[in-house]
């Protein structure tokens, strides 16, 4: 039986915790004590990975593991940390009507659940590997947690860092691009095709609709001009915008390499802070999302041409 020690090891490193600290302690800064740290946000992305490979291993050993309780599980929960709390609540019981999932799950998801434990073909889990488990997933939130807090520090630098990727589709979306990518060098070297379909989420029908969940989508398609397009327009919106982010990344980094702000003030030159070409597309594509939209123009009557 592995151990959970084995599985992940970033709770157990001291350079990871001083990490974290050392994101905590600049959140916790002042408006006016606020700064930029280059070498800080390159190291956001390094932990980012880190966390992702590690949350990624310790949860296959979390689902591998409980497969054995309960197979049918893992296909009925797409999203992984819902899976992993719904795991924590149920460990070995037999019965999960008496348990509260209603925060975590859907009515139509738990009446599924209720009928497959009850028709199971697993068994309960021993004692010590209920414990690796339960470890396990305690490990996997915890990490869950730490990226949050990394993520909060980036949508704080990206306004400095990307500020016409900021200007298109947000802080918080462009942090979560470059934590994926690893940072803006790693973003222009995307292609507008791959961009599109970054983060996204494995889906699952089983007799479910899934019918609003967009195709080849990913973090883009959380975007607030996505969300203003009808269902008719989504898809072409997300391509549109995938096709400016890229544009957009090559522009922030250029400017991040012709004028580096390592240890910078935020507050105090705000000159340097420049999304002219960030809002000039998007003005272009709501534009476009504007003209998508008007009714087709009316056909005009013409006269028929002279007879010879």
């Amino acid at each position: 039986v592995k151990t959970a020690a084995n599985v992940g090891s970033l709770s157990s490193s001291a350079r990871y915790m001083h990490h974290i600290s050392e994101i905590r302690q600049a959140l916790a800064d002042s408006p006016e004590e606020q700064s930029l740290n280059n070498e800080l946000v390159n190291t956001c992305n390094d932990v980012l990975q880190q966390i992702e490979e590690d949350v990624f291993s310790t949860y296959r050993f979390v689902s591998e593991t409980y497969a054995e309780r309960f197979p049918e599980l893992e296909p009925l929960i797409s999203n992984r940390t819902t899976y992993i709390k719904v795991v924590q609540r149920i460990g070995n019981e037999g019965d999960v009507t008496s348990l509260k999932l209603n925060d975590l799950l859907t009515a139509k998801q738990i009446m599924l659940i209720s009928v497959s434990i009850s028709t199971t073909s697993g068994q309960p889990l021993s004692p010590e590997k209920l414990r690796y488990v339960q470890a396990g997933c305690a490990d996997i939130l915890s990490l869950e947690e730490d990226r949050a807090l990394v993520l909060s520090y980036l949508e704080r630098a990206m306004l400095l860092i990307a500020p016409n990727l900021c200007a298109l589709i947000g802080s918080h979306l462009t942090a979560q691009l470059l934590s994926v990518t690893g940072g803006l060098e790693g973003l222009v070297k995307v292609p507008a095709c791959n961009i599109q379909v970054l983060g996204q989420e494995r889906r699952t029908l089983l007799g479910l609709s899934g019918h609003s969940t967009l195709a080849h989508a990913g973090i883009l398609s959380r975007c607030d001009i996505v969300d203003l397009a009808p269902p008719e327009h989504k898809q072409k919106m997300v391509k549109t915008v995938a096709a400016k982010v890229a544009l957009l990344g090559r522009v922030d980094y250029s400017h991040f390499l012709s004028a580096p702000r390592s240890h910078k003030n935020l507050q105090s030159e705000p000159g340097l802070v420049n999304d002219n070409e960030g809002q000039r597309m998007r003005k272009e594509i709501l534009e476009k999302l504007a003209k998508l939209q008007e009714a087709p123009k009316a056909r005009t009557k013409k006269a028929l041409p002279v007879p010879d």
